[in-house]
């Protein structure tokens, strides 16, 4: 399974507010897998974690997960000023944090802000310990997954967190037939 760009596009009515990832599909497990975090992302709401927003299985070979479009990138790029090129081609919205020095860019950053991010990420840290199950696993949490909206709120990027392995499975069968039976 192999993970591709994001990015922001145009729709009929305007401007579509939203981030995309493409994910190449090698083999019936890659899509199974891709079905089971579907499950794990749509049951993950919470105010920091970014929003899953839907998907689309665009040919047999791709599979594209849809979230909220988070303004102001990722909290790796305020600290150290990265410009990756993955970055860069996925910058459409002016007021980004651009080419600024890392100096700058921290500077940006008040202690206002900096403490509403730090409690921002505990709190989205605590829901996946207490209130994902067993499904979103709080491993591989890093700056570069940690995004901030427009109002400098961080969310928690937890599609690489999202674990399939059996146990997994389990629970999310469970979830299932829990939801089945209570609108029945």
């Amino acid at each position: 399974m192999e993970e591709g760009a994001e990015g922001l596009g145009q729709g009929g009515e305007g401007e579509v507010q939203a981030q995309v990832k493409k994910v190449k599909v090698n083999d019936i497990d890659d899509f199974r897998r891709c079905c089971l975090k579907v499950i794990a992302l749509g049951n993950a709401y919470h105010a920091n974690i970014v929003h899953f927003r839907g998907y689309c299985v665009e040919s047999s070979s791709e599979f594209l997960f849809v979230f909220e479009y988070m303004d102001n990138l990722s909290l790796d790029r305020w600290i150290t000023g990265s410009t990756r090129e993955r970055d860069i081609n996925c910058t459409f919205s002016p007021g980004n944090v651009g080419s600024l020095s890392p100096k700058e860019t921290i500077d940006k950053l008040n202690w206002s802000i900096q403490f509403k991010i730090a409690l921002g990420i505990a709190r989205g840290l605590t829901f996946i310990h207490e209130d994902c199950g067993q499904c979103i696993l709080p491993v591989g949490v890093k700056l570069s997954r940690i995004l901030l909206d427009k109002d400098y709120e961080p969310k928690i990027n937890v599609l690489s967190l999202t674990d399939t392995r059996k146990n997994c499975e389990y629970y999310m069968h469970k979830l299932l037939l829990s939801k089945q039976s209570s609108t029945v």
